[in-house]
């Protein structure tokens, strides 16, 4: 009887349980470059860029999370200064994010968004003034040149992707 009782006590929780939504493990965000000029004391984190290594801080919290985003793709966007095109991400924001992407470029010009994926800093994309959903393409840091760097990037844009898709479907299943 005994038996009974905790099966019948405990069945309706563990069915609960296993059909609760598991909570994404992967994340991506963009976080903005902290003015130049800011003060000691602000919250801000840091952000070191790979091959380059160079430190960059940051506001504490992201400007956009995972959920603003529709997905990535590898794209190339001509540089003026290498005079060549550049291989790298290209994201999509989702309609609702427009209005945000105009007002940050237009109080940031000159900083940049850096890409944070599982809290690893991945690349960055310098914000203009007119800064817009078709502005964000973020230059990549690998070591890596030619095919071997358009793999890389295949790679991570179909990882990036997988994680945006998961927390999609995590929020639709919420």
């Amino acid at each position: 009887m005994k038996k009974i009782f905790l099966s019948l006590f405990f069945a309706p929780i563990l069915f609960l349980c296993s059909c609760a939504t598991k909570v994404p493990e992967h994340y991506v965000a963009f976080f903005l470059e902290s003015p130049a000029r800011a003060g000691t004391f602000e919250l801000q984190r840091s952000f070191t860029l790979p091959v380059i290594d160079k430190e960059i801080r940051t506001g504490r919290e992201p400007v956009f999370n995972i959920d603003a985003l529709s997905d990535c793709i590898v794209s190339e966007k001509f540089d003026p200064v290498m005079e060549k095109s550049v291989p790298g991400l290209f994201f999509r924001v989702k309609d609702e994010n427009e209005i945000r992407l105009r007002q940050l470029g237009a109080s940031s010009a000159g900083r940049r968004l850096l890409l944070v994926a599982d809290g690893k800093p991945l690349g960055f994309c310098p914000v203009k003034r007119d800064f817009s959903r078709n502005d964000l393409f973020f230059y990549v840091m690998t070591s890596a040149t030619g095919a071997e760097e358009e793999d890389q990037l295949e790679e991570l844009s179909f990882e990036l992707n997988s994680y945006i898709l998961q927390f999609r479907e995590y929020e639709e299943n919420r």
